[in-house]
């Protein structure tokens, strides 16, 4: 086995001679280094590149640290490695961060592991399943690539790309994730954007979920991935409720198991052109965080990395961070919304999601920030589409819904966007023209929210 102090040598070297150095800037720490002259060089460099921006070369860095009290003997032999001349390819150095990095990792994980032992011994299980979590996510979430363009020599990649998407719009769908509502669609220029947070506004019983459901069957009929993760329900009535979105069978007849033969063939026909790790179903009884959400996705990785997650719903999240007296606290959902933000950009998907609304908004015709129940200025600051569900009781005797788009971030033409929904086979909007209009039975309930 090779002495790790070869690794890190050819690290430093690395960085003098100008290897992804922005990358590598952002990612090591002097936690990665375990020879003692190394990590007083890399802290040299790291205290340099604060405060110009860049690495030093080999002199420079050698004034630097004299400046940093570093024994005369110790001093020579940092001159002497620094100014010998060696043959540091990129490929070497690609191989030894990808060493120091395997290093790096063993090492957190077994002090990671030892720290959750010692609760476990003290008879705190949780306190140790908390740490695992924490940590291990910590890890497996750096070394993000922090890119940095030049906005004038980028300018000919964003023509090209720009061309490339007008001329080809059918191969660039990946830049988004559409709703399967075509006038919502329009307004939002294709669908909801990677790295950017939906948020569904709604009064209590008036189509969160349904709406949350919904987009995650058009987004998997569209071709993509949805990892659909919901707290209030089980995964299993979920998972009726998606059958009853795509075969538009209605959901009462899955909740009251009163299907006839040919409604299990339409059924069974539906289902079968869904494809195996298309969309996945995670129920979370409680204490749904976005670390959660992020460390569950990470152990499905190998089979499945969604296009798209919805979570329903925010208001009944827990944040990753903080100790609060109560959920009811604003700044509890704040955090919670700051956080599935941050999740959208660093897992660079659309991330949809949802948010009550005052009861006494449900009777108004236009919503407004001040008609959200807690956080609506975190909401207002950090969500880039916010969508309220308006149905009056008007509106519900004339069969329409509206769609007000309380917030989108990069402008649209049209505020307010008229449909017909269908809730009893959970669509936002009716999905097969000229499908009969079912009466309301005697004694039947609404299809709850």
């Amino acid at each position: 086995m090779v002495d790790s102090t070869q690794f890190e040598r050819l690290i430093i070297k690395g960085l003098i001679r100008g290897y992804q150095t922005r990358q590598m800037m952002a990612t090591l720490t002097v936690d990665w280094f375990e020879v003692v002259q190394m990590r007083t060089i890399f802290q040299a460099i790291r205290s340099y590149f604060e405060r110009f921006n860049e690495v030093p070369q080999s002199d420079v860095l050698v004034n630097e640290l004299s400046k940093m009290n570093v024994d005369k003997a110790e001093l020579g032999n940092m001159e002497a490695f620094l100014s010998k001349k060696e043959d540091v390819t990129e490929d070497r150095f690609k191989y030894a961060f990808e060493e120091m990095e395997k290093a790096h990792l063993s090492r957190s994980l077994k002090t990671t592991m030892k720290e959750a032992i010692t609760f476990i011994d003290k008879g705190e299980p949780r306190r140790a399943q908390d740490i695992l979590l924490k940590n291990t996510l910590d890890l497996t979430s750096g070394g993000r690539e922090i890119k940095v363009l030049d906005f004038a020599t980028h300018f000919e990649e964003r023509k090209k790309n720009l061309k490339e998407r007008v001329e080809h719009p059918e191969n660039f769908k990946q830049f988004y994730v559409p709703t399967g509502i075509e006038k919502f669609d329009a307004e939002l220029d294709g669908g909801l954007r990677r790295g950017e947070l939906g948020l569904m506004l709604a009064p209590p019983e008036s189509g969160k979920s349904i709406s949350l459901q919904d987009l995650s069957m058009s987004a998997v009929l569209g071709g993509f991935r949805v990892a659909l993760f919901t707290i209030e329900m089980t995964a299993e009535q979920v998972a009726y409720r998606l059958d009853s979105r795509l075969s538009q069978i209605k959901y009462r007849k899955f909740r009251r198991a009163q299907m006839e033969d040919a409604e299990f063939e339409r059924w069974e026909s539906e289902v079968k052109k869904i494809p195996e790790n298309k969309l996945k179903v995670i129920g979370v009884p409680e204490g749904c965080s976005c670390r959660l959400i992020e460390s569950e996705l990470s152990r499905m990785s190998g089979i499945f990395q969604p296009d798209l997650i919805a979570v329903d719903y925010c208001g009944i999240m827990s944040p990753n961070e903080g100790r609060f007296e109560t959920s009811m606290d604003w700044k509890y959902v704040g955090a919670v919304v700051r956080n599935l933000k941050g999740l959208a950009l660093k897992l660079n998907v659309p991330v949809w999601s949802a948010s009550q609304l005052l009861v006494g908004a449900k009777e108004k015709a236009e919503v407004k920030f001040v008609d959200v129940g807690l956080a609506r200025q975190q909401i207002a600051a950090h969500a880039d589409v916010c969508v309220a569900i308006i149905q009056t009781n008007q509106m519900r005797e004339m069969d329409i819904t509206k769609l007000q788009l309380v917030k989108i971030r990069e402008g649209c033409e049209n505020r307010f966007i008229e449909i017909v929904s269908d809730y009893d086979r959970i669509s936002l909007e009716r999905k097969a023209v000229g499908l009969p209009k079912d009466e309301k039975e005697d004694g039947e309930d609404e299809v709850p929210f």
